[in-house]
C-alpha cells in the first residue's frame, strides 16, 4: 500500500500512517509534521546516511537515517523520506524566494558510493510546474 500512493506523484501528501491529504487542499499548513514509518520494522532498507556531492555544481546534500526514515537536506531543501530496500520515497520541501514547494521524490542507492535523486513532480505552488522533473546522481564524500 505504501508504494501504491507514493508512486502517484504530486497527488497526495503523506502526513502519517493514518493521513493521506490531497496536495491541493487549500487549508493545509506546510507539512512540518512528524513523519511516521509505515513499513514493517523488520524489513531491510539501504543506508543513505552521509554527505553526497553532485559534481556539476558542487552542491552537497547531507542525509541522516533512523531505521528506514531518511531525513536531511541542503540550502532551502528539506528531505523527508522512507526507504524500502535500496529506494526511498517521500517529499522534499523546497523554499526559494520565500515560497515553499513540495516535491514528490525518489532516492535510489546505486552503490555504496552513489545515489540518484529523482524529482517526480511538484505541488505547483511556486516557480516549478506540477510536471517538473529532474534526475541527478550524487557521489559520497
Amino acid at each position: 500500500m505504501f508504494l501504491e500512493f507514493i508512486a502517484r506523484p504530486v497527488q497526495w501528501l503523506y502526513l502519517g500512517a493514518a493521513a493521506l491529504v490531497p496536495f491541493d487542499a487549500p487549508s493545509l499548513p506546510p507539512p512540518d509534521l512528524p513523519f511516521v514509518d509505515v513499513l514493517d520494522p523488520s524489513e531491510s532498507c539501504a543506508d543513505f546516511t552521509g554527505d553526497w556531492y553532485r559534481a556539476f555544481d558542487g552542491i552537497i546534500v547531507s542525509l541522516s537515517q533512523s531505521g528506514c526514515q531518511v531525513r536531511g537536506g541542503m540550502f532551502g531543501h528539506k528531505f523527508i523520506m522512507v526507504a524500502d530496500g535500496n529506494v526511498a520515497f517521500g517529499n522534499i520541501r523546497r523554499t526559494y524566494n520565500g515560497c515553499t514547494t513540495i516535491v514528490t521524490a525518489r532516492l535510489t542507492k546505486l552503490s555504496d558510493t552513489q545515489i540518484r535523486e529523482e524529482w517526480l513532480g511538484t505541488d505547483g505552488v511556486c516557480d516549478l510546474g506540477t510536471t517538473y522533473t529532474q534526475n541527478i546522481v550524487y557521489d559520497k564524500l
